[in-house]
């Protein structure tokens, strides 16, 4: 019910108090201060702030935990798939054998699925990162895919915000502990441990080698990477 120049004006305490009120984790507020950061550094630019004036960057959202790497066994990521109908179970093969993120997987049309020449094409418009990038199909996605394939057409048609739910529903009726990021922490693991090279993982998922390296070495046998 505000207007733009009653947005523009908000002071750091009215922020502060909105997002303590939400509980969000410190990684969710951290992301929602980004987001809001975002937005006062256009109006700064529109002249609806003065320079500098951004009340986003001084809202406190606490410390953010490290947290463990948490990937899928090959036989609970079979379950999962086995869980899910029809539609749904591509995005999950998707994620968990080519490692695309979540809303990447939203974006994808059928038509960027060539399983002729065993590659998934992530347009710059599709990725986080807004960056273009191949990302190839092994045998299993494969396997998983094909009877499902169409030459276009959108993979997924639902809401966003019910995409998380549905995950966890899978996981639920498949008997399997959802793990956050489980998908594409399982693949960037187990493509490590196979491939042996950190840059070539990273280019497949978008990222730096830095970050792979940090979070994915050392976590997989050769076994389990294999399954």
């Amino acid at each position: 019910s505000v207007t733009g120049v009653q947005t523009c004006a908000l002071p750091i305490s009215d922020l502060q108090h909105w997002l303590d009120r939400q509980k969000f984790s410190p990684a969710n507020a951290r992301n929602f201060r980004r987001v809001l950061s975002n937005f006062f550094n256009w109006s700064i630019r529109r002249g609806y702030r003065h320079q500098g004036d951004n009340p986003a960057e001084n809202i406190d959202v606490g410390r953010v935990q490290g947290s463990e790497t948490e990937i899928f066994s090959a036989d609970e990521l079979r379950r999962l798939l086995q869980a899910a109908d029809s539609d749904f179970r591509c995005l999950l093969a998707i994620g968990g054998l080519a490692g695309l993120r979540p809303n990447e997987c939203q974006r994808l049309d059928w038509s960027d699925v060539d399983l002729a020449n065993r590659t998934i094409r992530v347009g710059s418009s599709q990725a986080k990162t807004r960056s273009r990038r191949i990302v190839p199909i092994c045998d299993a996605l494969a396997s998983w895919l094909a009877p499902h394939a169409k030459p276009s057409g959108p993979l997924w048609t639902g809401q966003g915000d019910r995409y998380s739910k549905i995950q966890r529903d899978i996981a639920e009726a498949a008997g399997v502990q959802w793990k956050f990021d489980g998908l594409r922490h399982s693949y960037a693991t187990h493509r490590l441990t196979l491939t042996k090279n950190e840059g070539q993982v990273a280019a497949e998922l978008g990222n730096s080698p830095d970050v792979v390296h940090k979070h994915y070495r050392a976590l997989s046998s050769e076994s389990a990477a294999k399954a």
